[in-house]
């Protein structure tokens, strides 16, 4: 869980025999569901099994979201709206 103002963001561990992409949540602080990441574009594309690993709150006080395939998303917080995305390796 990471906390960026009124927004929590919870990353869900998938189990390893089921493909699932869509782990990462946002709720206020209230409880309130706000939203689910949605497809996003990926560098490696070898894999559909690329669910997001980590979350980070960059020294540009930007969320950024990082998955098994290279990709990390920079993420507005309150909307969910991908800012952009680029390669990790």
């Amino acid at each position: 869980m990471l906390q960026i103002n009124s927004v929590v963001i919870v990353l869900i561990e998938s189990p390893f025999e089921i493909i699932y992409n869509s782990n990462v949540f946002a709720f206020s602080v209230t409880g309130n569901f706000l939203w689910r990441i949605g497809h996003v574009k990926l560098y490696d594309k070898s894999s559909t099994d690329c669910p997001y690993v980590g979350s980070i709150v960059n020294n540009d006080s930007e969320l950024v979201l990082f998955n098994w395939c290279d990709t990390a998303v920079v993420i507005n917080p309150l909307t969910g709206e991908v800012i952009r995305t680029y390669q990790t390796k």
